[in-house]
């Protein structure tokens, strides 16, 4: 959201089941929620932040990456430049195999992994080296799978990274 009005969001899937909220995520009193939407219905709650008596006019933004970036591995530099910008990744796995996703560099990065029908896997948060991300999990062949990476502590991080993945045979 955008706007001088304090507000918390929540999300909710067709079955009207919470999966996320947010509150003072995004810049000012405004919040920030970004997830990989797969094909279906949602909802988003819109209600005052701090103060039940908070009133006044806010905007609600959607925004959604055009295309995930394919993602082969084993590195890609990648830079963040705008406060907010989430940069989306797919990588296919032609065959089922632990993978380690991880960034690098100077940066405060959070990963996101989705499976290829939007749901959410895991997230890690300064699980690297440094202010890095680092995520491993076993990921099915046959599928594509999803990668979101955004500004670690506050989503208005901004900065150069470098993206890692690396597969391990059985």
């Amino acid at each position: 959201t955008t706007g001088d009005t304090d507000v918390t969001g929540s999300f909710r899937n067709s079955a009207a089941a919470q999966f996320g909220s947010s509150f003072d995520d995004g810049s000012g009193y405004n919040f920030e929620y970004d997830f990989v939407a797969g094909a279906g219905t949602y909802y988003v709650a819109v209600s005052a932040g701090s103060t039940a008596i908070n009133t006044g006019n806010y905007r609600l933004h959607l925004r959604a990456p055009q295309n995930a970036a394919p993602f082969n591995g084993p590195n890609l530099n990648a830079e963040l430049t705008v406060p907010g910008e989430i940069h989306l990744y797919r990588f296919p796995m032609e065959s089922t195999s632990p993978v380690i996703l991880y960034t690098t560099g100077d940066m405060d990065t959070k990963g996101e992994l989705y499976n290829a029908g939007g749901s959410f896997v895991r997230s890690s948060f300064d699980d690297g080296a440094g202010y890095n991300f680092s995520m491993e999990d076993v990921l099915s062949a046959g599928n594509s799978w999803y990668l979101l990476v955004r500004g670690g502590t506050t989503a208005l991080n901004t900065g150069s990274y470098t993206l890692s993945q690396r597969k391990y045979s059985n």
